[in-house]
């Protein structure tokens, strides 16, 4: 870690910093060496997986850690088993280390920003730490130190982001489950967990720390519930089904006159094909239509007024009204 890496370093920070790189250079820091084993070597095990290296094997010594040789692959941080390809390494109590994980044993590392923390306070939530200043919430930054907070991928949140873009809905009420509020969950839906919510869907019997049984996104807190739940929905659909057949159904004998009309919408007048009638449907004389006026007798518009208007498909217009 260098100093020009960490432009927003308070000078105390930098003081401290330029301490902890120059006793580490002085103590730890180290380069490989790439060799074949020699003679006196041969047969003797790698230092990391312990599989013979024979004499004339390539190697990799370290002068820090004495007479030892690792093989190529295997020289890399104890930590995160990164190969140290450029063989540069820092070492601690007999083992090598990466840049990174070698820091890491003496100074915590910030969880916002990445870099050591060198000031004597900071922040630990959740088994991580933070600098005072990058503690904040997510969403909205606002500083968090003292304040009531919710974990959200690893970050802390605050409790009205939280509960404004992330809490989940009660599968029972619909209201959000904020922070302050107990949550029940099971196969990934979520429930308040008082009484009135997280209970029996049939007969309301408070479900927490209960064996129950859940289907189709509803809870039951016994078999005997569930089907008797079943049996009362199948019956409700039943009904429902047989209504809306008795309600819907045209009647058969009859034809309504237009297709082209609004869903929902009949002729005003329908036929009865083989009614026996001396009347005739207003309009008609002795079969054929009466000419209204400007009309031909045929019943027909004049061309000239025929093109003046011009036909609207049904659904083009951008606003309608629903009675």
């Amino acid at each position: 870690m260098q100093e020009r890496y960490c432009p927003d370093l308070a000078e105390e920070e930098r003081r401290q910093l330029r301490a902890f790189s120059a006793r580490r250079r002085r103590e730890a820091l180290g380069q490989g060496l790439a060799c074949p084993v020699p003679g006196p070597c041969h047969g003797c095990p790698c230092r990391k997986c312990g599989r013979r290296l024979n004499k004339g094997d390539p190697g990799v010594s370290a002068s820090r850690l004495g007479d030892q040789f690792w093989h190529p692959s295997c020289f890399s941080c104890h930590f995160c088993h990164q190969p140290l390809v450029d063989l540069i390494y820092f070492q601690q109590d007999g083992r090598i280390y990466c840049g990174r994980h070698h820091a890491e044993l003496f100074r915590p590392r910030c969880a916002s920003c990445d870099q050591l923390i060198f000031m004597e306070e900071c922040i630990e939530a959740e088994g991580r730490r933070w600098h005072l200043e990058h503690f904040c919430c997510l969403e909205c930054d606002v500083p968090l130190r003292g304040q009531r907070y919710v974990m959200r991928s690893g970050r802390p949140c605050c409790r009205g982001c939280f509960e404004s873009l992330f809490a989940e809905p009660c599968q029972a009420c619909g209201d959000p489950i904020g922070a302050d509020s107990e949550e029940a969950t099971h196969q990934g839906l979520h429930w308040h967990a008082r009484a009135a919510c997280f209970c029996c869907s049939r007969c309301r019997k408070p479900l927490r720390g209960q064996p129950l049984t859940a289907r189709r996104g509803r809870l039951f807190c016994s078999e005997a519930c569930s089907r008797r739940q079943d049996g009362a929905s199948s019956a409700s659909s039943a009904s429902d089904s047989s209504d809306s057949a008795f309600t819907s159904a045209p009647s058969p004998d009859s034809t309504a006159l237009s297709r082209g009309g609004p869903a929902g919408r009949t002729g005003s007048r329908q036929r009865v094909e083989g009614a026996d009638t001396d009347s005739e449907e207003e309009g008609f004389f002795f079969g054929k239509p009466i000419p209204k006026p400007g009309m031909s007798s045929q019943g027909r518009e004049p061309p000239e007024r025929a093109r003046s208007r011009t036909a609207k498909p049904w659904g083009s217009s951008k606003h309608c009204s629903v009675s």
